[in-house]
């Protein structure tokens, strides 16, 4: 009996000890299952890493994010990448404006100066003004952050607007950002258009016909690798509003109804660089479409004028509420030539002056709002009137 219990006890311990090492075996198993499994994973990313070029090729569609996938997820990391927390600011709001650069100063006119010297700034200045506004606290906002429509259909100044953490507004225009064929070869670039790395680029025509493409001599390029270093100099995004006129096309396309070229396919290029601009933050107005002196205009050719950019700019770059006069020469509320342009959609009216002002009206038909020019003319003479915004002696390219 005693022989037969110690049998049976040794029988129960070595099945329990069999069955404790199968389950181990089992643990075992499963891990390493689990590492095959993952190692095999990792392999074969590692071999589709390995594919050449050629095989990725061969069905890009399915490798290749939507462009709206694509938009939606650079805007998402650009806001996560800024990180910039905003206040709401009550005051003031500056606006200046420049004009298209010059992309090559060593190109002289007879006297000796920049060619376009007294309306315009050249890449260097524009480098400049960007490092002074930022340095004195100024961060881009989108003009139509700056007004509303309240519920009675009256257009207001808004009371505040939210910019980064302290830190002030400053709305930033272009004027005439549309490359004149008559200007090629005097120091200017000829077109903007969209590099294979979905980014605005200048394209300048050389004697030879063939063209030079920078990243660093046209306002665009420049101001968006300022922003990368910067994010906080734009506020929720905003860059600068671009004043268009119509009757040498736009961006340097021939987009004017009297171009006897292939004017569709000039369209077509011209929407890509305004789909660019707006994924970007930048904002649209009518400069007229001939720049003609607004106030030098009968009723009826004016009305022919904006009936010309409302056929032929505003299926490009979209509708717009902003006017910004030529010449900064205005016409007055109750005017004929006023209520005209009101009836044409345009609610901000934008001059040319040596100080800042904003103003909205009892009767709610619009808002007002001078703007100072930043060129060779006002560097020289307006430094008392820019100092709250720049000191020009840091601009001016000696």
């Amino acid at each position: 009996m005693k022989r037969f219990m110690v049998c049976l006890i040794l029988c129960l311990v070595c099945m329990s000890v069999g069955g404790c090492k199968k389950e181990s075996g089992n643990q075992s198993i499963v891990q390493d299952n689990e590492q095959v499994g993952g190692l095999k994973e990792e392999q074969s990313q590692q071999n589709q890493q390995s594919q050449p070029d050629e095989e990725k090729t061969k069905d890009e569609s399915d490798d290749i994010k939507t462009e709206e996938e694509t938009i939606n997820s650079e805007a998402a990391e650009d806001k996560d990448v800024a990180g910039v927390e905003y206040e709401e600011y009550r005051g003031e709001i500056p606006h200046i404006f420049i004009h298209t650069l010059i992309a090559y100063p060593e190109l002289k006119d007879k006297n000796g100066l920049m060619r376009y010297d007294s309306d315009c700034i050249n890449v260097q200045e524009f480098k400049n003004l960007l490092e002074e506004l930022y340095k004195n606290g100024y961060s881009l906002i989108d003009i139509n952050e700056t007004y509303y429509e309240d519920s009675d259909g009256k257009m207001k100044l808004a009371e505040s607007v939210q910019v980064p953490k302290g830190r002030k507004p400053l709305i930033f225009s272009v004027d005439d950002v549309v490359y004149d064929v008559k200007k090629r070869g005097n120091g200017m670039v000829d077109f903007l258009t969209v590099n294979k790395d979905n980014q605005i680029v200048s394209g300048t025509y050389q004697k030879d016909g063939s063209v030079v493409y920078s990243d660093d001599n046209e306002f665009v390029p420049i101001l968006e690798k300022f922003i990368e270093k910067h994010p906080d100099f734009s506020s929720q995004g905003a860059r600068m509003t671009l004043c268009m006129t119509g009757f040498t096309g736009v961006f340097g396309y021939r987009t004017d109804a009297d171009y006897e070229g292939d004017r569709d396919a000039e369209i077509v290029k011209a929407k890509k660089v305004t789909k660019r601009l707006k994924e970007l933050g930048y904002s649209f107005a009518s400069h007229s479409y001939g720049h003609y002196d607004v106030t030098k205009h009968t009723v009826q050719s004016l009305k022919k004028d904006l009936q010309r950019f409302q056929d032929e700019v505003i299926p490009i770059i979209g509708e717009t509420k902003i006017f910004v006069y030529p010449y900064g020469k205005l016409v007055k509320p109750k005017e004929e030539k006023y209520e005209l342009l009101r009836d044409y959609g345009y609610r901000v009216f934008c001059s040319v002056s040596n100080f800042f002002y904003r103003r909205d009206y009892e009767e709610g038909h619009s808002i007002y709002m001078t703007r100072v020019s930043i060129d060779g003319y006002s560097l020289r003479n307006y430094k008392t009137v820019l100092a709250p915004v720049v000191d020009v002696d840091k601009v001016i390219d000696r």
